[in-house]
């Protein structure tokens, strides 16, 4: 995924998910994260966005199986 497509995933998470949860399962501050989401690409990197992702994606996998 591209930035900007991890960038549209994790908007629509927001309203549904405490983020601050999952900033810290895989290690991002929140004002990273912050930045991240107004447009700033250089603050996170990929491995970063797809480590989040996972963290959501395996937190929600357990919770529903």
């Amino acid at each position: 995924m591209t930035k900007a497509e991890y960038r549209e995933y994790f908007a629509q998470c927001k309203p549904l998910l405490r983020m601050s949860y999952f900033l810290r399962l895989a290690g991002i501050g929140d004002s990273n994260f912050s930045y991240f989401m107004k447009g700033n690409d250089f603050l996170l990197s990929l491995e970063k966005l797809e480590l989040l992702y996972n963290c959501i994606g395996n937190e929600l996998n357990s919770k529903v199986v």
